[in-house]
């Protein structure tokens, strides 16, 4: 006797994600027999897309992701992806890969006029290759995520010495300038 697959009943396919959409819930039928699902964009909009769309990639996005476009719903300004956009797409790729929780949204990035750990370091918005003065989105408690009250914008400096150095690094540098003096 040959076993169903059940992986893609309608119960079974919310919290998946397909490229930018997650899916929220069953909505139902179409008139044509479509399995229907109210799905959630990473740009923040929901729509509704034929289940076929989702598994086979037709329906990627909910509209703001078409060819290379990536402008819809506010995420450029004069032509150019917003720093907040990149943060928010570059953490999401890094959530994927490392496997931690990723809940945030574009709005979510704020983006301040100095690093919070280094006040003399003033936050550029560098085109091309990130510096030390560029904005970096940091997860304060690393296995926690990228989820709201967990992620902060630094500045690239900081943000790799952090990734860098432990507790006890530190304590060896603070007292071998405390010897110097």
């Amino acid at each position: 006797m040959r076993t169903k697959d059940c992986s893609y009943l309608p119960e079974n396919m919310v919290g998946k994600v397909f490229t930018s959409l997650t899916v929220l819930r069953f909505v139902g039928k179409s008139s044509f027999g479509n399995y229907m699902y109210r799905c959630k964009c990473a740009c923040g909009k929901t729509t509704v897309v034929k289940g076929t769309n989702l598994r086979a990639g037709k329906t990627r996005s909910c509209g703001c992701r078409r060819g290379t476009n990536f402008y819809k719903h506010g995420q450029a300004r004069k032509g150019k992806i917003t720093t907040e956009y990149r943060l928010w797409e570059s953490a999401r790729s890094r959530a994927k890969n490392s496997k931690v929780p990723f809940s945030i949204s574009v709005g979510d990035i704020k983006i301040p006029k100095r690093c919070p750990i280094f006040p003399s370091i003033k936050l550029v918005k560098n085109k091309g290759r990130m510096q030390d003065n560029s904005p970096s989105l940091d997860r304060r408690v690393p296995y926690k995520g990228y989820v709201k009250g967990n992620i902060a914008v630094i500045s690239m400096r900081a943000n790799r010495m952090k990734a860098d150095m432990t507790e006890k690094d530190l304590q060896r540098i603070l007292n071998w300038i405390k010897e110097q003096k």
